[in-house]
């Protein structure tokens, strides 16, 4: 219901997605040349970190509509990541199961919004959990103890195995997840049984191997995976003053109070019940079940982890936050609560047990209010960029560059036009990655800091200043501008009064500029 409550998308990639997949379905799966981004690493590499992703959407690119076969996607991907939330609350025996996927999708607007886009990221929503369940709880039988280890270990191996496995093919740059959690599980348990989990360890070792190795081109991602997790991380401590996008932004402290703190508030009282009932003697004789310990501990120590990276990293790990805080806050409902023997614990089980319920009915209205909103003010349309796409597939040559001056609209102008390459999409450290100083002339030129000239560093001065015209066709060799106008007023006013730019399309948002090698 939520992915048709507008035509809209919440973001343009599910458009790159979907083309990707029809890529394949027409190439062929082992073609990994993108020559579609000449000035990005991404061509220079020919490969994708999203490779698994492209493969499983293929069957999606049969809609006689596409823009259906990406809604039909989301709900696909949404109803699969919730039902495996599920299926972790019945194996973890987590009670009220069914409740904490459906606080889990509402935990905040920011979360619901991420569930409703056809990305990689959907997947990974489903399978972390799913690695966490069989890492910290192996054998699946209620009073089994440490002495029959082997006996779930290895029943629990070849999930382990292959939810490693499923996850770095699908999300490569995503696969430091998967090493992430089995670290803090494995630590964990040797903590509190005092032995290491080597063949759970092994297990996801050897399934990230694969999940990376099972794409074409394999190399070429591992250089794609450093520049986007490494040198990324770098340039952002170094400051340098890259078109980031806004999840790999540190979580602002006005957003998060604005939309995470119900779920923050619980998450805050199960972590201080954990810690109190742990240092009491009473707490830490009832809870004997190694297994449970690991669970809550493990569950609390990613929770923690997530967050900090969101406000210190960037905030695309707040899901993670919400998908083991939710973890946590059902594992001390279930396990601790109920193991107090204190005057009037029924009391507080009840309570904790309507607060619980309470918060679910706000946030469910919160984050649906919020979401509806976004979906109607600062969606993407279905259509964006068509008549640009449509308008250049039919008049310009294949292979003409075109000067795409935002660069997340490469994504729908990909979807409508594969004639033509561009010059930047996807993410901008690719393009820093390929080539700094022809990065710099469009960050220039995009982030509105220039207009008629700009320059190949990160200041201009009178000495570096470049006519842009002469830019764009000396050095990109493109042939044609896409200039949004309500993003970059300025620059469109400058293409329309210059006679070497000559304006071919005309709508409400964006115009397409042919550009002349001389005047007239």
């Amino acid at each position: 219901m939520f992915h048709f409550l507008s035509p809209n998308f919440f973001e343009g990639d599910s458009l790159y997605y979907l083309r990707l997949a029809w890529l394949y379905r027409t190439r062929g799966l082992l073609d990994a040349q993108f020559p579609w981004l000449p000035y990005s690493a991404i061509a220079e590499f020919s490969s994708s970190l999203w490779y698994g992703f492209g493969v499983l959407l293929i069957p999606f690119t049969a809609f006689e509509d596409p823009v259906l076969g990406i809604k039909v996607a989301g709900v696909l991907l949404t109803g699969g990541a919730l039902w495996t939330y599920y299926l972790v609350a019945r194996r973890m025996r987590l009670r009220m199961a069914p409740l904490w996927p459906c606080l889990l999708f509402f935990s905040a607007p920011n979360v619901l919004a991420v569930f409703l886009m056809v990305r990689p990221q959907v997947v990974t929503l489903a399978l972390a959990p799913l690695l966490f369940c069989y890492l910290a709880q192996p054998r699946n039988v209620p009073g089994e103890t440490a002495r029959s280890d082997d006996r779930g270990s290895a029943s629990a191996t070849i999930p382990i195995f292959l939810i490693s496995l499923a996850n770095t093919w699908v999300h490569l740059n995503f696969a430091w997840i998967v090493g992430f959690i089995a670290a803090v599980v494995v630590s964990v348990r040797w903590v509190v049984e005092r032995r290491v989990a080597w063949r759970a360890a092994g297990a996801v070792a050897a399934g990230m191997l694969l999940g990376w190795l099972l794409r074409p081109n394999p190399l070429g991602a591992a250089r794609l995976l450093y520049i986007q997790l490494v040198e990324l991380l770098f340039a952002k401590w170094r400051g340098i003053p890259l078109l980031f996008g806004n999840e790999n932004l540190p979580l602002d402290s006005a957003v998060f109070l604005r939309n995470f703190v119900p779920l923050a508030v619980l998450w805050a009282v199960a972590g201080a019940v954990l810690i109190w009932r742990t240092m009491s003697r009473s707490g830490a004789e009832e809870l004997k079940d190694p297994d449970r310990r690991v669970l809550l501990w493990a569950s609390f120590l990613l929770s923690v982890a997530s967050l900090l990276v969101a406000f210190v990293v960037g905030r695309r790990t707040y899901s993670w936050w919400s998908e083991f805080g939710i973890i946590l806050i059902a594992s001390v409902y279930t396990d601790v609560v109920p193991s107090s023997r204190r005057l009037g614990a029924r009391t507080i089980e009840t309570a904790a047990t309507w607060a619980i319920v309470g918060v679910l009915v706000f946030v469910a209205f919160d984050s649906t209010t919020k979401t509806s909103d976004s979906f109607s003010h600062s969606g993407i349309p279905p259509d964006r960029l068509k008549t640009a796409g449509r308008w250049l597939e039919e008049h310009s040559r294949a292979g003409d560059i075109v000067f795409n001056v935002r660069w997340f609209e490469f994504s729908p102008l990909f979807f409508w036009n594969q004639k033509s390459f561009y010059v930047g999409g996807l993410d901008p450290i690719f393009q820093y990655a390929h080539d700094p100083r022809l990065y710099w002339k469009f960050h220039h030129l995009s982030g509105k800091d220039s207009v008629e000239f700009t320059c190949g560093v990160p200041v201009c001065s009178d000495g570096t200043r470049e006519d842009t015209h002469d830019v764009l066709v000396k050095d990109f060799k493109a042939r044609y501008v896409v200039v949004g106008k309500r993003l970059n007023p300025d620059l469109y006013r400058f293409f329309a009064g210059d006679p070497r730019f000559e304006q071919t399309v005309d709508t409400p948002r964006e115009a397409v500029f042919r550009i002349r090698r001389s005047r007239p």
